[in-house]
């Protein structure tokens, strides 16, 4: 029994260990809150995102509203887990990360990636499918990358979304360009 225990004991350490070193980059710091941003359970996605997250992180989404107008919305890591609880507990959530960018100086890195996201209605098991941009700020400290702030909004029908991240030119114009 003490031998099981002992071996248990080193494989979490080790897993432990392990999932540290994914966050000294920041490609391990975007692919671990991709997998706590899928996470149905909400108590786990808390720990995950916890981690993650500098406290008092920005946590924002901009959404189309049925008339195509913009809302924004935003807060930190509790509030969005708040706000999202009936949006987890209908849908299962997955997301396919297919073009990132990164730009660093110093210990700040801004990230920019496009995903597919599906979305699975538990009670219909109907599917949803669109592409996200996120955009992240990430801070190296401690010896490990944290996440700032999260912004991320869905593409809209029509639109390229990886052409239009490319070339700053999403759904706006600046009057007299």
């Amino acid at each position: 029994m003490n031998k099981l225990l002992t071996i248990a004991f080193i494989s979490m350490l080790t897993f432990s260990v392990k999932g540290q070193d994914s966050l000294k980059t920041v490609d391990g710091v975007v692919a671990a809150f991709y997998t706590a941003f899928q996470q149905s359970e909400g108590e786990q996605r808390k720990a995950q995102l916890t981690n993650l997250l500098l406290p008092g992180a920005q946590m924002n989404s901009v959404t189309s509203g049925a008339k195509g107008e913009t809302r924004f919305a935003q807060g930190k890591m509790d509030r969005f887990l708040y706000n999202s609880a009936a949006f987890y507990n209908k849908y299962s959530l997955f997301l396919d990360e297919y073009d990132r960018s990164v730009d660093f100086y110093a210990d700040m890195a801004s990230v920019n990636s496009i995903v597919y996201q599906t979305l699975v209605e538990k009670s219909s098991k109907q599917q949803f499918k669109n592409e996200l941009w996120f955009a992240m700020d990430l801070v190296y400290q401690g010896n490990r990358w944290y996440i700032a702030q999260v912004t991320w909004t869905a593409g809209q029908s029509g639109g390229n979304l990886p052409q239009a991240v490319s070339t700053d030119t999403l759904w706006h114009r600046i009057e007299g360009r």
